[in-house]
């Protein structure tokens, strides 16, 4: 069984011209004739994949071919620098598979699309080139926080994100559904944090409302 190369170490470098296999998600794909241009996800990156009708076996072109985007895929080939390429870099494909095919057509399509509608189909929109990058960043900014509160001897603590009933005025109260019953956003985590001082001393917490 070949090893699997994630595409962050592919759009790194120093695997020029080297046979590498990447496994992922199809995250769009466009075809001119006998040519087939795949963007694959791994969730460390998206690396461009060509795949030519003559380098591979009829079925497996096929199979591309029809493949719908999120469909889960295999490709093996060659690694080119390629400036046209998304990252700079692109696999030449002479091996592939599709592993499980996408049930439906992926409904985020390249247009504009309302909020409401964004909002409704979230853990599709997560999968985008832009929240990919936010996520990222979000990530690196609270390890460079949660870093310095660590090198200033704080200590981290989770506290309550929902609470059964008001903890300060009832006009910022936001309800939410919680299963059959009432909850809603805590206001304030001092309370909690005049509870957890004298036991761990400096404390910080990070705690989002909404996702």
């Amino acid at each position: 069984m070949a090893s699997i190369t994630r595409v962050r170490e592919v759009l790194d470098g120093g695997l020029d011209g080297k046979r590498v296999t990447v496994r992922g998600w199809l995250q769009n794909k466009r075809s001119s004739g006998g040519l087939q241009f795949l963007l694959v996800r791994d969730g460390t990156g998206v690396l461009q994949s060509t795949l030519r009708k003559e380098a591979v076996p009829s079925e497996v072109f096929e199979n591309f071919l029809i493949a719908g985007v999120e469909s889960t895929v295999e490709l093996s080939g060659q690694i080119k620098r390629d400036a046209r390429a998304p990252g700079g870099w692109e696999l030449q494909a002479d091996q592939g598979k599709v592993i499980q095919a996408a049930l439906e057509e992926f409904p985020i399509a390249k247009k504009f699309h309302g909020p409401e509608f964004l909002l409704d189909n979230r853990h599709l929109y997560v999968r985008s080139d832009k929240l990919q990058a936010v996520l990222r960043i979000r990530a690196r900014l609270l390890s460079a926080a949660r870093a310095w509160f660590e090198q200033h001897g704080y200590t981290e603590v989770h506290v309550p994100s929902l609470t059964a009933a008001a903890v300060e005025g009832g006009a910022t109260l936001f309800e939410v559904k919680y299963f059959e019953e009432r909850a809603y956003l805590t206001q304030s985590w001092q309370l909690y944090a005049e509870a957890l001082i004298p036991s761990v001393g400096h404390i910080y917490t990070v705690a989002r409302g909404v996702i």
